[in-house]
């Protein structure tokens, strides 16, 4: 009697937490699949924003970083640039700048790495995948947005974890009738099938994406990943700029070159490298280098410069505690971009699959209705 009474409530919550939320989370599972191959997507739908076409018969030395950097900045006018993204050396990708400001306000700048000609300006929030990131992770809705998709995260643990105990067999028999789908069956019949056994075997991946997506929207959430790893809640560690540097009120010049340099010679390796440049609020460059050799995305070396192009603090990945690696994992952990193309497809299998059972659900609940 108190099995069944807990299998009703189960039901109970499977049933309705579903049909609330069954909209928004075919929403975001089909805009996640569509973010699994933003990069090579964005590369083929916009190959004049990243590729730099190839210079004839001329003798030029290609510009230094620091002329390339004036030039975006005459390009962005009153907007002040907030950052540089270079490419790896020989995949012929242009250089990328990024203006400062707020997320719809901000531009983005794509650069000849050779000469500086500007190849595209766009308002970085009108880009593609941006707007489908919006949609995926605010409903582009913002705050209220970043809130909800945060609630739809846990019911949708609840809704995984409620479905497994009502799809839980009695005997041998019921489990051979609930791992498989009996396609020639009738509509009502298959209708469930898609939804039991679709749900049962997608389950732990779909409850894998649900969990490390709570990492955006929850402090707490991200906050035990530390305490679980680590033992104790992360610390900021300020880096103070040397009294020149907090005297001066603009770069040296050739400081990028100096930074680039240094930072090459410090990760001797052909990654793709961001800096972002100092401001009010953080009056450093701050350098992040991907290594291209680990199989794993989101794997950086960082190094800290001052204005003056002093090179003042290395972190690379590996010195990093298990808390902040185990963090730098969630985001290919949950956008399936862990080991490449393998676990893409699989994602991408997965989250379609996971946008089907809201709708078979649906079925099943109106189906009883009749």
């Amino acid at each position: 009697m108190a099995k069944r009474t807990f299998k009703t409530i189960y039901l109970w919550l499977h049933r309705w937490l579903g049909l609330a939320t069954g909209l928004l989370f075919c929403i975001v599972c089909i805009t996640g699949t569509l973010l699994v191959f933003e990069d090579e997507l964005d590369d083929l739908l916009f190959p004049k924003f990243h590729f730099a076409p190839k210079v004839e018969n001329t003798h030029k030395a290609p510009l230094s970083l620091d002329s390339l950097t004036n030039l975006a900045q005459e390009y962005a006018g009153d907007q002040k640039l907030n950052k540089v993204i270079i490419p790896k050396t020989g995949e012929g990708r242009n250089i990328l700048y990024q203006t400062a400001g707020s997320k719809t306000k901000r531009f983005l700048l794509s650069l000849h790495p050779d000469d500086g000609l500007l190849a595209v300006k766009v308002r970085e929030s009108q880009r593609l995948f941006q707007v489908i990131t919006n949609i995926h992770r605010y409903l582009l809705m913002d705050k209220t947005g970043r809130i909800i998709t945060g609630a739809l995260c846990l019911s949708y643990v609840l809704i995984l974890l409620t479905g497994l105990i009502i799809w839980w067999p009695k005997n041998r028999k019921l489990l051979k009738q609930r791992i498989k789908i009996k396609w020639d069956a009738k509509s009502k019949r298959l209708n469930w099938d898609v939804h039991a056994v679709g749900g049962f075997y997608t389950l732990p991946i779909l409850f894998i994406i649900a969990l490390t997506g709570l990492t955006w929207s929850y402090d707490w959430f991200e906050n035990g990943l530390y305490l679980l790893f680590d033992g104790h809640l992360p610390t900021k560690t300020t880096i103070k700029p040397s009294p020149i540097d907090k005297a001066s009120t603009s770069t040296k010049y050739g400081v990028l070159e100096i930074i680039l340099t240094q930072t090459n010679d410090q990760f001797p390796y052909n990654g793709e490298l961001e800096i972002t440049f100092p401001s009010a609020k953080d009056p450093l460059y701050i350098v992040s280098k991907s290594i291209p050799s680990n199989p794993i995305p989101n794997r950086l070396d960082h190094s800290y410069y001052s204005k003056t192009g002093v090179l003042l603090r290395n972190e690379p990945y590996n010195s990093l505690s298990t808390g902040n690696q185990v963090r730098r994992l969630m985001l290919p952990i949950h956008s399936g971009r862990i080991f490449g193309w393998p676990t893409k497809l699989l994602a991408i299998i997965v989250t379609l699959i996971g946008a089907s059972l809201p709708i078979t659900g649906f079925n099943i609940w109106l189906g009883k209705r009749k």
